[in-house]
């Protein structure tokens, strides 16, 4: 079943777009660009925004085994197991799974929209509650438009909410409301199964405040959120994933379970924050990329070891920014648009050529595929996406490019090799078909 969405109105895409592009680059990852451009005519200059093309790509996010693109006119295309059908079905090349869509983000098993209305629809599997369908935790597959959060007077369910941002990974979901609220739905952070929830329900500490994060990044089992440039998390950390010293944490008794929001070292300059596993990485407004948590894949991208609840600068300081943090392997891009990844690479993640169980430093990823394993030109990214096993960017002439892992075709091709066999996978970015 293909969910079709009302498509946004053109007022509305145009204004997100002009936020989000300040040229014909389309820089997806720069917060600070310009939301209007200025053409002096003969006599008087003239306020004329510029419009990316309906199918620009302008986002992308990759899960589990399967990925998804946002053009420029809300259409959004995925591939791979879950695909456009979130059925356990496969897709090998990329299918339109949804339309109006102003923001598209991916879990383990499923993927939700965000329309130019505020209203959150998600499809795919939701034994977690992450897809927010049905007062009861598990639902198997099935696609819907997100329920409002619990009555406290009767048994039913409030009016669904507005909001403004979404964040999905693993079997969590979240969303930030127009007025600053974190609602979140599936795991979210809590390790309990008899405490998940289908429907939305308020992130607030004891005190009934809630932090009003500005960005929030959810990892395998917990979640960060980012607000005046300090990060703050909670949720599982036990290989300090959540950033908390255990020195001066309080768990739940028994457990390495943070209760509330609680500060990272990160307290100032960060520019926004990515995480899918038991690990999370962090923009810097000094131009590089700092991460904490799991390690032992060398995640943190300077040395691998058994994990650090304290931040560490990738590549000892190495100048890179839009990073996209996966379950086991992060990559970035540098100041010349190229991608670099480090973390786990037995299948090709990190797209240096090779694999190998992991790479604890930053690996350039080598140019395009021609062929089985042989490279062509290097690819300029404006935008990264890290998933379990694969990784997936947009080029700057607005093609996709996947590589890593293809065993349920999560790379969006069939890559074939030199006598004719289908590969399980590819270690540099091959085109994605028809994209």
């Amino acid at each position: 079943m293909t969910a079709r969405i009302v498509r946004i109105e053109a007022l509305a895409i145009a204004a997100l777009a002009i936020a989000a592009c300040s040229d014909n680059k389309k820089d997806l990852l720069s917060p600070q660009a310009p939301d209007k451009l200025y053409v002096l005519e003969p006599k008087t200059p003239i306020l004329r925004p510029y419009l990316p093309n309906p199918d620009d790509f302008m986002e992308i996010a990759a899960g589990g085994d399967h990925t998804c693109a946002r053009q420029y006119d809300g259409d959004v295309y995925c591939w791979g197991l879950e695909g456009e059908a979130g059925y356990g079905r496969i897709d090998s090349v990329p299918k339109i799974a949804f339309t109006g869509a102003k923001q598209v983000v991916v879990g383990g098993t499923h993927a939700c929209i965000l329309n130019g209305a505020g209203s959150a629809y998600c499809r795919g599997g939701g034994n977690s509650g992450q897809l927010g369908l049905q007062l009861g935790a598990q639902i198997g597959y099935g696609a819907g438009w997100v329920l409002g959060p619990k009555d406290p007077n009767s048994l039913g369910t409030l009016p669904p909410l507005a909001y403004s941002s979404l964040a999905a990974a693993g079997s969590s979901t979240c969303g930030m409301t127009t007025s600053g609220l974190m609602y979140c739905w599936g795991m979210a952070g809590n390790v309990n199964p008899q405490q998940m929830t289908s429907i939305p329900w308020a992130i607030l500490t004891p005190g009934n405040y809630s932090p009003f994060f500005n960005q929030v990044a959810i990892g395998n089992q917990h979640v960060c959120g980012m607000v005046y440039g300090e990060v703050d998390c909670y949720g599982n950390d036990q290989f300090g994933q959540a950033g908390s010293d255990p020195n001066n944490t309080f768990y739940y008794p028994g457990t390495k379970i943070v209760l509330v929001a609680m500060a990272t070292d990160l307290r100032t300059d960060v520019r926004r924050i990515s995480s899918q596993g038991d690990f999370t990485c962090a923009d810097m407004n000094s131009g590089t990329v700092r991460c904490f948590g799991f390690n032992w894949d060398g995640n943190l991208g300077n040395a691998a070891g058994s994990f650090s609840f304290t931040s560490q600068a990738v590549g000892n300081g190495q100048q890179l920014s839009g990073v996209a943090a996966g379950f086991r392997h992060a990559c970035a891009l540098d100041a010349n648009s190229e991608a670099w990844c480090w973390g786990y690479n037995y299948w090709g993640m990190v797209g240096n050529g090779t694999w190998s169980y992991s790479t604890s430093s930053a690996q350039k990823v080598l140019g395009q595929s021609t062929g089985y394993q042989t490279n062509g030109a290097t690819i300029k990214f404006r935008a990264l996406a890290a998933g379990r096993e694969h990784t997936c960017g947009i080029s700057n002439d607005n093609h996709i490019y996947c590589w890593g892992h293809n065993n349920f075709r999560q790379l969006g091709t069939w890559l074939v090799g030199a006598n004719g066999q289908t590969l399980a996978g590819g270690w540099v970015p091959a085109p994605v078909f028809v994209m």
